[in-house]
C-alpha cells in the first residue's frame, strides 16, 4: 500500500501473512498520522496484491477533502466483490 497527500508520498506499507490475518479478524491499521494544513487536499492510495486463483490486481483510488483546523479522520476500506472477483477500494470521511 502507499498513501500520497498532495502528490507526496506520506507512507507505505508491506503487509505480511500476518497482517493480513489480523486484517480479516477486523483489526485496523492506522495508516498515517500526521499534521497538514488547513485547506482542501488530495489523498491518494495505491494497494497492489494477489487476489483469487493467484490473480495480481493493483487498485487506486483518489479523494479530495477540506481540512480544518481540527483532527481529521479519513478511513481507507478494501472490500471483496465477490462477483466480480476483486478487491473494491471505498473511502469514508469522518
Amino acid at each position: 500500500m502507499k498513501l500520497k497527500i498532495d502528490d507526496k508520498q506520506v507512507t507505505h506499507h508491506l503487509y505480511t501473512e500476518k497482517d493480513v490475518d489480523a486484517l480479516y479478524r477486523g483489526a485496523i491499521q492506522k495508516a498515517y498520522i500526521g499534521n497538514i494544513n488547513s485547506g482542501k487536499h488530495e489523498l491518494v492510495a495505491l494497494i497492489v496484491g494477489t487476489g483469487p486463483h493467484n490473480r495480481s490486481y493493483r487498485k487506486a483510488v483518489s479523494f479530495t477533502f477540506q481540512k480544518a483546523t481540527g483532527a481529521k479522520a479519513i478511513e481507507i476500506q478494501l472490500r471483496d466483490d465477490s462477483g466480480k472477483m476483486q478487491p473494491t477500494l471505498n473511502v469514508v470521511e469522518w
